[in-house]
């Protein structure tokens, strides 16, 4: 099954190795799949997805932090399922493999990830917004944003930038998600609103931190001792 991962030559569904495998992780076999996505540049998305989705979701933190190296892999065109949800860019697959690993907080490869995901949503130049990733987005927001801050003090700024541009990028959007007739129901609409209200709170939160912080090294700084030379008589 493991060999078999991303070769799926339907532009329109995943793979029986794909369902097998994300059911029986303990059959998962990391190296194989790991070694596979060195050719990601080759594949189709929905072959790229299978791969993309089950490393992020039980890849080690070296894994994620060299897979979000790869900005273009991110950024490459999601799967558009026949009858279902179209992904603009392989990084909203992403975000559904990291919220569905066993434990979801602050660390280096999930900070490192997540960052990549915010730069992919907020900078891409056509935005497209997917009603599905609401969901995802929302919890795991809510599980990440309540084990503290991302472990490098120096991220925190473009965090919180990147969380208010996607979040303002979807509130000009908001007519086109939520005013017509294709528009999203209940359930997405609740959670297109509470992952906005989480970003918003969480870039306050890592703002307000990141001034504290600021602050405490500023004052702990050894003041600078005047030496007087003295006079010679």
């Amino acid at each position: 099954m493991n060999r078999s991962l991303g070769k799926i030559e339907s532009n329109e569904f995943l793979s029986e190795s794909y369902y097998w495998l994300n059911a029986y992780s303990e059959r998962f076999d990391l190296s194989i799949i790991a070694e596979k996505l060195r050719g990601w540049k080759e594949m189709k998305p929905f072959q790229l997805t299978e791969l993309i989705f089950l490393l992020h979701k039980y890849g080690p933190h070296s894994l994620l932090i060299e897979m979000a190296g790869d900005k273009k892999m991110y950024a490459a065109p999601g799967p558009r399922f026949k009858s279902g949800p179209e992904y603009g860019h392989q990084a909203e697959v992403v975000l559904f493999g990291l919220v569905d690993r066993k434990k979801i907080q602050p660390s280096p490869g999930v900070d490192t990830v997540f960052l990549q995901i915010l730069r992919t949503l907020a900078n891409a130049k056509a935005f497209q917004v997917n009603s599905f990733t609401f969901s995802p987005l929302s919890r795991f927001l809510e599980q990440y944003t309540e084990k503290g801050f991302p472990k490098k003090t120096e991220t925190w700024a473009e965090f919180a930038l990147l969380a208010r541009i996607l979040t303002g990028r979807w509130r000009k959007s908001e007519k086109k998600l939520l005013g017509n007739e294709n528009s999203m129901d209940d359930y997405h609409k609740n959670e297109y609103k509470k992952s906005i209200s989480l970003l918003n709170t969480w870039a306050d939160s890592l703002e307000q931190e990141f001034d504290k912080k600021t602050k405490k090294k500023a004052k702990q700084k050894p003041k600078s001792k005047t030496v007087k030379k003295r006079r010679r008589k």
